[in-house]
C-alpha cells in the first residue's frame, strides 16, 4: 500500500525518472554481473563442444554502458595439455556509432600477450587441425555429399561484413612453432609481436593505416607500415626485414642436407603498392636485399665451403602484370669459396647439395597435373628482367683436388667482375669486365661484350705471370719431372661466334710468352730442360678453317740436359709414364681394322704458317753413363733462325743455325725444308769442324779396346728427304786420328781397327770418308742414327777384313792380287808380271805411311821339293862330268861345274850309268814292267819304249835325290828377302815398315800363292 501510495504521489516526470533509474540499474546489474558469467559459461561450453578441449577463460568483464568487453587469461590447451592458443587480455570497445556508420564499429580492439603454438607432431600431423576438423562430422559430411551430388555450395562468395575498427592493437604477441616430425626437433619463436592498425574498415574505399613489428630472440625483426583498403583490396607501404638468419631455415632442414649454415643475416626492405580492383596489380620498388657474413660449412668435416661477407641487391623494382623486373645494382664483396674434388672425382658442392636421406620415387605415369599446368592454357607472357650492373669484388676461391698426387691446390681471387645491362634477352650484348688473380703472381684481365644467343664473344684478354707449377699435380702421373719454375702470359683478342645453323667459330690473336721455365729431373734433382724466355708474336688461331699463324717465335736461352744411363736409356725417355692402354698388349688386327670400318675419321687438316723462328744462345749438355768413364759433351752458343715455315707444299722454309761443341768445335746447319706439308721435304746441310776426338776415349775403350791419343774431326752432312725417302751424304775428315794404349773391355769388337785406320789414313795423317746413306721412313725399324752407324760399321768392317781392296783402290789395281807373289818352282825369281804387283804395293804403302807389311816366304812341300831335287840331280850329273873331264890328258877342261857343257848323248850315258849303279837289274826290270803295263793301258806305244825307259830312269833318280826341309826353308827365306830388297831399293819403302816372318811350308793342296805371302798391319 505504501509503495503504491508513494508511486501515486509522484509526478509524471518523477515516475519516468524512477522507472528509468530502475531500468538502468537492472541493465547495469545484468551487464556488470549477470552477462559476464553467462558469456563466460556459454563460451566455455560452446568452445568445449566445438574444439573438444577444456577451454580456460579467466574473467569476463562487460561494461554495458561503454559497450566494452574484457576477457582475461584465455587458454586453449593442446592435446598434451600445453598451451596452444592463449592471451592475457582481450579488450573490445564497441560503439553505437555503428548505426551511423552502418558497420560494426569498434573504437578499439586490443589483445595483450597473445600466444599461439602450432605444432607438427612426430606422426606428421598438425595440432591445429584437431581443432578445426571433427572426424565424425567430416565423415557424415562426406557421406551426405556423396548421397546428394547435385547439391553443391553456392560458388558466389558474398563480400565481407561491414566492419570498422578505429584501433586494432596487438601487444607483446608470441608465436612459437615446433616440428617434431624431423629427426632433430625444430622449434622457432617470434617475440615480441606488435601490430597496430588504425581505422581499419571493410567498407568500400576504407583506408586503414597500419604498422606491424615483430622480432625474435636472435635479433630478427620485421617492420611493416602503410595503408590498407580491404574492399577492394588495396595496400601500399614500406616494410623492412632485418637480421633474418638463414641458419634458422637450415635448422629446420638440417636432417636432410649435407651442409651447415653457421652464420649470416639477411635484410630486405622496400616500398610496395597492391591493387586488386581491376585484376591484381603489384608494384614493388626501392627494394634492397642485403646479405652479411653468410657462412656454410661441410657438415661432416666442419670445413668452410662458402663465406659471403657482403652481398647487396639495390634498386629492386617489380611490376605486375607487366612482369617487369629491374635491378639497379647487384654487388658482392669479400667472399670466400672453398672448392674440393675428392679422390673419386666427385665434387664437395655436389655432395653438399644431395640430401642425406635420398628417396627415389619414379613419377606416376598417370599424374598429368604437371603437364597440364605447363602445357594447358594460353602461353604465359614472359618476364622482362634487366639488371643494370652486376659487380663482384674481392672473391677468393680456394680449390683443392684430392684426385691428383700430390693434391692440387689453387687459389683464385676475383678482384673485380662486372656485367652491365644483363637481361633475359639473350640476343643483347653484355659489356663484361673481369680482373682475376691466379696464385701469387698470375693476373687475368678480360674486357669486352658477350652475347649469349646466338653466341658472340669479342674479348680483349691479358694474362700475366701465371705460374705453371700451379697445375703440376695434373701431369705428375704421366710426367716424371718437376716444373720448379716458369710463368706464362698472353695478350690479345679472343672471338667466338656460333651462327644459327653452323659450327662455332673460334678466333684468337695476340702474343704469348713463357718465362723462366725450369723442368727438374725427380731422380737426380737436376735440370732436364730450361728456357729463359719464349715469345710468340702475332699469333693467330682460327677454327674455320683450322689454321695457325705466327709472325715470330723467339726462343731465348733454351737449354737441355740429356743423360744416358748405364742400361742405355735416357732421362728423357722416362719422362712420360706409360698409360694403361700402352701397357695392354695390342689386339691382333682383324677385318674391321683391315677394312677401315672402325668409324674413325682422319683429323682435320691444319694450315700452319710461321714467318720466323729465332733461337738465341741455346745449349745442350749430354752425358753418357753407359761407358766408363762417362762421356760428357755440350753444345753452346747455338743460334739461328727458320724463315717461312708453312704447311703449304709450295713454300719451303729456309733455316740457318750455328753453334759450338765443347766451346771449340764450330757447328753450322743450313738448308730448306717443308716439314709440315703432307709430303714433307727437307734439304739439310750440317757442318761440324775442329772437333777434338780424345773425349771419345770412353767409346773407343769400350768398343775398340784402345784409347784415342789424338785427332780432330771435320764432318759435312747433306741430307735430302722427299716424301718418305731419305738420301744422305756423309763426308768425314779425321785429321791425325791416332789410337793410344789398350783399355780392357769385354765388349771390344774383334776387328783389326788399327789396321782399318792405317788403311784409311793417308801420308798427311788424314782420313777422308764418303758415307752415303739411304732409308725409307715407312720402315718400322727406320732410324737415321741407326742407318749412319750401320753404314759406318760396315765400312770399318770391310776395310779391316778386306784391306787389299782398299789398297787396290789407292793404287788403281786389283787389290786381291797384292796378297802374294808367285815364284818359279824351286827358285827365288818371281814369275812374269809379278813385279807390277810390287810396284802397286809400294805405291799404296807410300800413300798410307801408317801401314806396315809382314812378308812370309813360302815353299811347297811337293812342287818346290821336286824342283830342288831336279836341280840337285842336274848339278850332280854335271859335277860327275866335270870330274871326268878333269881326269883326261887331252882336250879343253872347264874351270867349274857351271862351265860344263853336257851334251845329250853324254847326259844319257851318265843317267843310265847312275841308274844301273843305284837300282841294278831289278830296277831295270821294274821299269820294263811299267812300260808293258802302260802299253796295255793304252797310255804308251811300242815305238815309244826308248823314250819311256829314259824318262822313267831319270824320274826315279831325281826322286831318290835327297832334299831336306832346311833347303825348303832357305828357299822360302830367299823369296821373302828378294821381295824385301825390291820394296826397299826399287819401291822406296822404309825398311822398318817391312817385317819378314818365319817361312811357311805349304802343302800342294793349298790354294795359297806359291812363293811369298804379304799381310798388312798397322805400324
Amino acid at each position: 500500500m505504501k509503495l503504491r501510495q508513494h508511486w501515486s504521489r509522484l509526478s509524471r516526470w518523477q515516475k519516468g525518472g524512477l522507472l528509468t533509474a530502475i531500468l538502468v540499474a537492472l541493465y547495469a546489474a545484468l551487464g556488470f554481473w549477470v552477462a559476464p558469467r553467462v558469456v563466460r559459461d556459454q563460451a566455455q561450453k560452446i568452445l568445449r563442444d566445438q574444439l573438444r578441449r577444456e577451454v580456460e577463460i579467466g574473467e569476463v568483464t562487460i561494461n554495458p554502458f561503454s559497450l566494452s568487453l574484457i576477457v582475461s587469461r584465455f587458454n586453449i590447451p593442446d592435446a598434451d595439455g600445453s598451451p596452444l592458443l592463449r592471451f592475457e587480455e582481450l579488450f573490445v570497445d564497441f560503439e553505437l556509432s555503428s548505426i551511423y556508420w552502418q558497420a560494426f564499429t569498434f573504437a578499439e580492439i586490443r589483445i595483450q600477450k597473445p600466444f599461439v603454438h602450432p605444432k607438427i607432431r612426430s606422426d606428421g600431423n598438425l595440432n591445429v587441425v584437431d581443432l578445426l576438423v571433427d572426424p565424425d562430422k567430416e565423415t557424415l559430411s562426406n557421406q551426405a555429399q556423396e548421397n546428394n551430388p547435385e547439391k553443391t555450395p553456392d560458388k558466389e562468395e558474398s563480400g565481407p561484413p561491414a566492419v570498422l575498427i578505429h584501433l586494432l592493437d596487438i601487444q607483446e604477441g608470441q608465436i612459437a612453432f615446433s616440428d617434431f616430425s624431423h629427426e632433430t626437433p625444430f622449434e622457432y619463436e617470434i617475440s615480441p609481436l606488435n601490430i597496430t592498425l588504425r581505422d581499419f574498415g571493410t567498407r568500400p574505399d576504407d583506408q586503414s593505416p597500419y604498422s606491424f613489428s615483430a622480432s625474435t630472440g636472435s635479433g630478427e625483426s620485421l617492420e611493416w607500415e602503410g595503408m590498407l583498403t580491404v574492399v577492394p583490396l588495396r595496400s601500399f607501404g614500406n616494410f623492412t626485414l632485418a637480421g633474418i638468419r638463414p641458419r634458422t631455415g637450415w635448422l629446420y632442414f638440417q636432417d636432410s642436407v649435407q651442409f651447415e649454415v653457421i652464420d649470416g643475416t639477411v635484410d630486405l626492405s622496400g616500398r610496395y603498392e597492391l591493387d586488386s580492383q581491376d585484376g591484381l596489380k603489384l608494384l614493388f620498388e626501392e627494394g634492397r636485399l642485403t646479405v652479411r657474413d653468410f657462412e656454410v660449412v661441410e657438415r661432416e668435416t666442419g670445413e668452410r665451403a662458402v663465406l659471403v661477407s657482403e652481398f647487396d641487391v639495390e634498386g629492386i623494382q617489380l611490376q605486375y602484370p607487366e612482369q617487369i623486373v629491374q635491378v639497379d645494382r647487384v654487388h658482392s664483396g669479400q667472399g670466400e669459396y672453398h672448392l674440393k674434388r675428392f679422390e673419386d672425382g666427385g665434387l664437395r658442392s655436389e655432395r653438399m647439395a644431395t640430401t642425406r636421406r635420398t628417396v627415389s620415387q619414379a613419377p606416376d605415369p598417370g599424374d598429368t597435373a604437371a603437364e597440364s599446368s605447363t602445357s594447358g592454357g594460353e602461353e604465359s607472357h614472359p618476364w622482362s628482367v634487366m639488371i643494370s650492373q652486376i659487380l663482384i669484388e674481392n672473391q677468393s676461391f680456394e680449390f683443392e683436388d684430392l684426385s691428383t698426387q700430390p693434391p692440387a691446390r689453387l687459389g683464385i681471387e676475383i678482384v673485380e667482375l662486372e656485367f652491365q645491362n644483363v637481361s633475359q634477352d639473350l640476343s643483347q650484348r653484355i659489356p663484361t669486365h673481369l680482373d682475376l688473380r691466379i696464385g701469387e703472381t698470375g693476373r687475368l684481365t678480360i674486357e669486352g661484350p658477350i652475347r649469349p644467343e646466338p653466341l658472340e664473344v669479342e674479348l680483349a684478354l691479358k694474362l700475366e705471370a701465371l705460374e705453371i707449377d700451379l697445375f703440376e699435380p695434373y701431369w705428375t702421373s704421366t710426367l716424371r719431372a718437376d716444373v720448379s719454375d716458369g710463368t706464362v702470359g698472353f695478350s690479345g683478342q679472343v672471338r667466338a661466334e656460333a651462327p644459327g645453323n653452323g659450327p662455332t667459330r673460334f678466333q684468337a690473336n695476340g702474343d704469348f710468352d713463357m718465362d723462366n721455365f725450369y723442368l727438374l729431373d725427380l731422380n737426380e734433382s737436376k735440370r732436364i730442360t730450361a728456357l729463359r724466355s719464349l715469345r710468340m708474336e702475332g699469333l693467330r688461331l682460327d677454327s674455320q678453317p683450322l689454321s695457325i699463324h705466327l709472325d715470330r717465335l723467339l726462343l731465348l736461352n733454351p737449354s737441355a740436359r740429356i743423360v744416358m744411363g748405364p742400361e742405355g736409356s735416357t732421362n728423357v725417355s722416362h719422362l712420360v709414364a706409360p698409360s694403361p692402354e700402352d701397357a695392354e698388349p695390342l689386339a691382333p688386327e682383324g677385318p674391321a681394322k683391315a677394312n677401315n670400318t672402325t668409324g674413325e675419321q682422319p683429323g682435320p687438316e691444319v694450315a700452319v704458317s710461321i714467318q720466323k723462328i729465332e733461337v738465341q744462345d741455346a745449349s745442350l749438355d749430354f752425358e753418357d753413363r753407359s761407358v766408363q768413364p762417362p762421356f760428357i759433351t755440350s753444345l753452346s752458343d747455338f743460334s739461328g733462325q727458320i724463315e717461312s715455315l708453312s704447311s703449304n707444299p709450295e713454300e719451303k722454309a729456309s733455316l740457318q743455325f750455328s753453334g759450338r761443341l765443347d766451346g771449340s768445335t764450330d757447328v753450322a746447319l743450313t738448308g730448306v725444308a717443308s716439314p709440315l706439308a703432307e709430303n714433307p721435304y727437307i734439304d739439310l746441310k750440317i757442318s761440324l769442324r775442329n772437333m777434338g776426338l780424345t773425349q771419345f776415349t770412353p767409346y773407343s775403350g769400350r768398343f775398340i779396346g784402345k784409347a784415342i791419343e789424338r785427332g780432330k774431326l771435320f764432318l759435312e752432312l747433306d741430307y735430302e728427304l722427299d716424301g718418305n725417302q731419305l738420301v744422305g751424304e756423309n763426308t768425314l775428315f779425321l785429321d791425325q786420328f791416332t789410337l793410344g794404349g789398350k783399355i780392357p773391355s769385354e765388349e771390344a769388337l774383334n776387328l783389326p781397327v788399327g789396321l782399318a785406320l792405317a788403311l784409311l789414313k793417308d801420308r798427311k795423317g788424314e782420313i777422308h770418308i764418303d758415307l752415303p746413306v739411304r732409308g725409307d721412313l715407312e720402315d718400322p725399324e727406320f732410324s737415321i742414327m741407326g742407318i749412319v752407324f750401320r753404314a759406318l760399321g760396315n765400312l770399318i768392317a770391310k776395310v779391316a777384313l778386306s784391306p787389299f781392296s782398299v789398297l787396290g783402290g789407292i793404287a788403281g789395281s786389283d787389290g786381291d792380287d797384292m796378297q802374294g807373289v808367285a815364284f818359279s818352282p824351286g827358285r827365288t825369281s818371281w814369275l812374269a808380271g809379278e813385279e807390277s804387283k810390287l810396284a802397286s804395293l809400294a805405291q799404296a804403302l807410300t800413300e798410307r805411311p801408317a801401314l806396315a807389311i809382314e812378308l812370309t816366304g813360302e815353299a811347297s812341300l811337293k812342287t818346290d821339293r821336286t824342283a830342288l831335287q831336279s836341280q840337285s840331280f842336274e848339278r850332280s850329273v854335271r859335277r860327275e862330268r866335270f870330274t871326268e873331264l878333269q881326269g883326261k890328258w887331252f882336250g879343253r877342261k872347264p874351270n867349274s861345274v857351271e862351265e860344263v857343257v853336257l851334251e845329250e848323248k853324254e847326259r844319257r850315258r851318265l843317267v843310265d850309268k847312275r841308274f844301273e849303279s843305284a837300282f841294278g837289274p831289278e830296277g831295270e826290270a821294274e821299269i820294263e814292267s811299267a812300260f808293258e803295263q802302260a802299253r796295255a793301258n793304252g797310255t804308251s806305244q811300242s815305238d815309244q819304249r826308248k823314250q819311256f825307259l829314259e824318262a822313267e830312269r831319270e824320274r826315279r833318280l831325281v826322286a831318290a835325290t835327297p832334299v831336306d826341309d832346311a833347303a825348303l826353308s832357305e828357299l822360302a827365306r830367299g823369296r821373302a828377302a828378294v821381295i824385301q830388297s825390291h820394296l826397299i831399293t826399287i819401291g822406296g819403302i822404309e825398311a822398318e815398315r817391312i817385317f819378314v816372318l818365319d817361312p811357311d811350308m805349304i802343302p800342294d793342296d793349298s790354294e795359297e800363292p806359291k812363293g811369298a805371302r804379304i799381310a798388312l798391319t798397322a805400324r
